[in-house]
């Protein structure tokens, strides 16, 4: 991402609600901070604009392949996914340690449908897609979202993007914080505290972001009000050739 198009995230004017902002107030996220003893400070004008703009580089990413952990206990449940951002499609497989259970799984914004006992060949980007696509509509066990965690977990992902960036302002003014910067496999990226809910009385968001000085987004974290580990949302593959099956919602 040029400089020239981090500038003009910069000179966007403060007038509108920012994604991220939303995030936080909308019923996609229903989960509340846990103590955090993390040294933060307020983002600069660069940072605001480089995690404004880390939603509509997500959505030009795709399709993008994903690794989304969600705890639960002691096990964790995995999710390898192939996601369009355009479309708001994504298809994976699943998995929790320990539990020998696991399978296929589709979802976009308004639900899920679920493939026990159903693994791809081949655990990359096509062998999802192929898995997926040749599936008949019957194999599939769909259902609307709750407030289960792992729910949380995939309706978050599809949140991540945007065709627009966020206003960089609002997100300054929505209490958005830079807490230290980190390298995730050889890449840097800043880490940053999202925006608070409006009324919040907790010192920092329950949302933290990995961005790179390009705006591209690495990883995004949930703590839920349930403390323990943080629901995590990995970006591992951008811009594939392997596009997203049109099943199961073709069917």
């Amino acid at each position: 991402m040029t400089s020239s198009v981090l500038s003009a995230v910069r000179a966007r004017p403060a007038t509108t609600t920012a994604g991220l902002v939303g995030l936080v107030v909308s019923g996609v996220l229903l989960a509340l901070l846990t103590d955090s003893a993390a040294v933060s400070r307020p983002v600069t004008t660069d940072e605001a604009a480089q995690l404004a703009l880390s939603r509509l580089t997500t959505y030009e990413s795709s399709p993008a392949l994903v690794e989304i952990t969600v705890p639960s206990g002691s096990a964790r449940t995995r999710v390898h996914g192939l996601v369009d951002f355009r479309t708001h499609h994504a298809v994976g497989s699943y998995a929790t340690d320990g539990a020998g259970t696991g399978g296929m799984i589709a979802w976009d914004q308004g639900g899920l449908g679920v493939a026990p006992d159903r693994q791809p060949a081949d655990p990359g980007p096509a062998g999802l897609a192929h898995t997926a696509e040749g599936m008949p509509g019957p194999d599939w066990s769909p259902r609307a979202y709750t407030g289960d965690p792992f729910d949380t977990a995939l309706h978050l992902t599809m949140a991540l993007a945007a065709d627009r960036p966020d206003n960089p302002q609002l997100l300054a003014q929505s209490g958005a914080r830079k807490l230290r910067d980190e390298v995730l496999e050889g890449h840097a990226y800043g880490v940053f505290s999202g925006p608070l809910p409006r009324g919040s009385e907790t010192a920092e968001s329950h949302l933290t972001y990995w961005v790179d000085g390009d705006g591209n987004l690495g990883r995004v974290e949930l703590r839920t009000a349930a403390g323990g580990q943080p629901i995590t949302v990995e970006l591992k593959g951008r811009r594939l050739d392997t596009q997203v099956p049109q099943a199961p919602w073709g069917r």
